[in-house]
């Protein structure tokens, strides 16, 4: 049987177990620059026996890339030496780490968008995308993945999901240019280099979005990114145990693993209450592990847990649940690094 603490290595990459940390926006960088808390912190969790590190969401150097909440790092010139020691320190812990490349689009503040988009009096609030845009779009993220192995990193992710840059368009139907980022960022990571997608049915702004309504749906996204470069998914759920279509009960990331064959990330409100994660029910990492032995995911992403519990991976191991800090009792905002 296989167990979410085996060894296993994934597009070409050798991790010390199938746990990874799920990208989570912290705000603690400076003026756009990682700090050595943000080492510290990374560090922690894979101390803690978290296998893969995938980075709170990494802005590309747009103007209009930008959240509107705290201070988010960026991936440029400027912050290599910065990521260097937040990869250093990943690595002194015997854990990969890969940053997520953001572009947090029109969710956040009005710019640039894959399809015009108006308020309730018909002004638009979100234009569409012209040529230059793409272009200047383009640029950015082609020099976010120039950056990313310089700093060190073993692999990149690209943020395809809830509602941002990426996803709004291939949420508009403009795959095309969508496609056009994933290749300029397999060319300037090269081809050895693990390329993730993480995309989404629902939207931050509407958690009950559907985006595939049908396995063929679906297909036609993943056919269409793996063409592109992709060579590892991270479909983003709720909850990890919903299937995304009635009357099958393969979950998102199972049709993913189904239609691509490709290694997939699963992630949804796993071990968020310990006591749950520890018993018999659908939220349990027997009912867990169960989907791993019918080869529905390959690696598992948790969130949450591990803002307010950095050794959950050996607490988990070693069936410690009644030490873990759950997160709803703890004070997350209190505890970092």
């Amino acid at each position: 049987m296989k167990t979410l603490f085996d060894s296993i290595e994934v597009a070409g990459l050798s991790l010390k177990n199938r746990l990874a940390m799920a990208p989570m926006t912290r705000s603690r960088a400076v003026d756009g620059n990682p700090t050595p808390m943000m080492a510290e912190y990374y560090r922690k969790r894979a101390a803690g026996g978290i296998g893969l590190i995938v980075s709170e969401g990494v802005l590309v150097d747009h103007p209009e890339a930008r959240a509107a909440y705290g201070d988010v790092p960026f991936l440029r010139t400027n912050t290599v030496e910065g990521w260097r020691q937040v990869v250093e320190a990943v690595h002194a812990e015997d854990s990969r780490i890969f940053p997520q490349i953001w572009h947090c689009g029109p969710l956040v503040r009005p710019g640039v968008a894959g399809r015009s988009i108006r308020d309730d009096d018909g002004k638009e609030v979100v234009r569409l995308a012209t040529a230059k845009d793409k272009r200047d779009l383009l640029q950015a993220f082609s020099h976010a993945a120039e950056v990313a192995p310089k700093c060190g990193f073993d692999g990149v992710e690209l943020h395809g999901a809830h509602g941002y840059l990426l996803d709004s368009f291939m949420r508009a139907g403009d795959m095309g240019f969508a496609t056009e980022i994933i290749r300029e960022t397999r060319l300037k990571i090269g081809p050895d280099m693990p390329l993730c997608l993480r995309f989404s049915n629902w939207r931050v702004d509407d958690m009950t979005a559907s985006y595939f309504h049908s396995p063929a749906e679906l297909e036609t996204l993943l056919s269409a990114v793996v063409e592109a470069g992709v060579d590892m998914l991270h479909p983003s759920t709720r909850r990890f145990w919903e299937p995304p279509f009635d009357g099958d009960p393969l979950t998102l990331a199972g049709w993913t693993k189904k239609l691509t064959g490709l290694p997939t990330i699963i992630v949804g409100n796993i071990g968020l209450k310990s006591e749950e994660f520890a018993g018999d029910g659908k939220e349990s990492l027997k009912a867990l592990e169960k989907l791993l032995n019918d080869e529905q995911f390959d690696l598992v992403a948790i969130g949450r847990p591990l803002i307010t519990e950095p050794e959950w991976g050996h607490k988990v191991r070693d069936r410690r649940f009644g030490e873990i800090r759950d997160f709803y009792e703890s004070a997350p905002k209190d505890i970092y690094p």
